[in-house]
């Protein structure tokens, strides 16, 4: 019997044909459960949710980030519990700011001096605290105090637009405009209170992206707008010259930052795992980037970074990012990791080192830190709109723990924890 060629009688083609057809009938069935079958409440309803999920993060992602009208967290320091409300109530001496940007926001913040009038407060350095993306100003008061009195520092502290008594709505340009017309402030309103040269930023979480961008910019003065109200002066804009002494081409001395995570993609990525699977969509869906992995880069003061290794919410990792792509160049940048710490409790769970760190930094930076004596009570007088009484520790305490219960999260929790503070 003669052999035949199994193409002959199709066999080849058959075959392929018929691995073909399998891809058509899987084709057809899996349509078919999409379309017509029990499957559509997988498929389609599994898409509807993908869909829905990525729209959420598109129109929601800035009341997220930026939650300046949180429903269970008190909108501005007036309202909340007492000594949580001015700096006075905690005894020290404050006067209230008031910074106009160039698009047209007022900013409230404060200026807490050390005791001893300018003569004393020009010889300390000065912290500008940038907070986190949750509360106002005054429930982070307690961290003031402990810079105040602890470290013998000055504070600035703002609340940035759409938070507390500031005007506006945030987003990243317009944060980072509040940034630049806050360092203008400060170089032109406040150089009778405070020495310029002796300007430390501080941010955490969210502050530390802001406080990194700011630092990796350039001074000028009469850039960024920042004149108007509060008690520094008559905010007429002053002469247009590039700032340049001890304190470096950005009108600071140092950079200190704490808990800050190295992108708005990377820390995205980490909160929502499903976007792994929609990364090439990261430019389109992020309206805010706060690329601090980048901005610090052309930082040119020294860093410090305080990582505390037990937060759930900024990896720590994150962190180790932005130390290795700080400038190399510069020695005196460093890390230090805090083991027993979380996002919000480092300086609780380890008070003394955390303290100890600041102190180490402005030696370094050769700044001279005194502690100033705490009062037995806490009175203490508003230069910018008369005088301020409050109570003692632990009434703070009290309230603190009237607050958290309220609250709970990131600034009750942070805040009634930090009064703890001795």
């Amino acid at each position: 019997m003669s052999s035949v060629d199994p193409s002959q009688l199709g066999g080849t083609t058959a075959q392929a044909a018929s691995t073909y057809s399998r891809y058509i009938q899987w084709g057809l069935i899996l349509g078919g459960l999409y379309f017509f079958g029990p499957g559509v409440s997988i498929f389609q309803y599994g898409a509807y949710a993908i869909l829905f999920f990525l729209g959420m993060l598109f129109y929601q992602q800035d009341g997220m980030l930026y939650a300046c009208s949180h429903p269970s967290i008190p909108k501005r320091a007036s309202q909340n519990p007492p000594t949580f409300r001015t700096p006075g109530e905690r005894g020290m001496e404050y006067r209230t700011l008031n910074i106009n940007t160039p698009d047209g926001c007022v900013l409230h913040g404060w200026l807490m001096t050390v005791p001893g009038g300018s003569v004393q407060s020009k010889k300390a350095p000065t912290i500008v605290y940038f907070h986190g993306n949750a509360g106002n100003l005054g429930l982070r008061l307690p961290l003031y105090e402990e810079f105040y009195f602890r470290l013998g520092c000055n504070v600035v502290a703002f609340d940035y637009r759409g938070y507390g008594d500031s005007t506006g709505k945030p987003n990243e340009v317009g944060l980072q405009l509040d940034a630049l017309a806050l360092r203008q402030y400060i170089h032109r309103e406040l150089t009778q209170f405070i020495d310029t040269e002796k300007i430390i930023l501080f941010g955490r979480s969210l502050g530390g992206s802001v406080a990194t961008w700011l630092a990796s910019q350039k001074f000028v003065k009469g850039d960024g707008g920042g004149g108007g109200g509060g008690s520094g002066g008559s905010g007429d804009s002053g002469a247009s010259s590039t700032y340049s002494n001890s304190s470096g081409d950005a009108g600071i001395l140092g950079l200190v930052i704490e808990n800050t995570f190295s992108s708005i993609g990377d820390l995205a990525l980490k909160l929502f795992g499903l976007l792994k699977f929609f990364q090439f969509l990261l430019p389109v869906l992020l309206k805010s980037k706060w690329l601090a992995k980048e901005d610090i880069k052309h930082v040119n003061v020294p860093i410090m970074l305080l990582s505390a290794q037990l937060d759930l919410l900024v990896p720590p990792k994150q962190m180790t990012t932005l130390f290795q792509n700080a400038p190399d160049d510069n020695e005196l940048t460093r890390i230090h990791r805090f083991y027993l710490g979380g996002h919000n409790d480092t300086p609780i769970k380890e008070t003394e080192k955390y303290y100890k760190a600041f102190i180490n930094y402005f030696k370094d930076l050769g700044l001279v830190s005194v502690p100033v004596p705490r009062p037995n009570t806490t009175t203490a007088t508003n230069t910018a709109g008369g005088s301020s009484t409050g109570s003692t520790d632990a009434a703070a305490i009290v309230a603190a723990r009237t607050l958290s219960a309220k609250v709970g999260a990131d600034n009750a929790k942070k805040a009634a924890e930090l009064a703890k503070i001795d």
